[in-house]
């Protein structure tokens, strides 16, 4: 197992007990610009693509606010 941090984000790479399938997990903290946050998620894809022949799942904090209401501090 291995683990790492990129740019608003947890990484962990291992593998399953049970049938020795590789996986990777992502913690997301996601920033609340919208120019960073595309930022990330375009380093989410590139993972997503390098690593084909894992299980990806990817978790976290998203920072996406869906209307006027959820803002605090406005």
């Amino acid at each position: 197992m291995s683990s790492w941090h990129v740019r608003g984000m947890l990484i962990v790479n291992g593998y399953f007990t049970g049938d020795g399938g590789r996986g990777v997990l992502m913690n997301v903290y996601a920033p609340c610009s919208s120019l960073e946050k595309a930022e990330l998620w375009e380093i989410i894809k590139l993972i997503v693509l390098q690593n084909t022949d894992a299980r990806v799942c990817v978790v976290g904090d998203f920072n996406s606010i869906r209307s006027p209401e959820e803002r605090v501090g406005k």
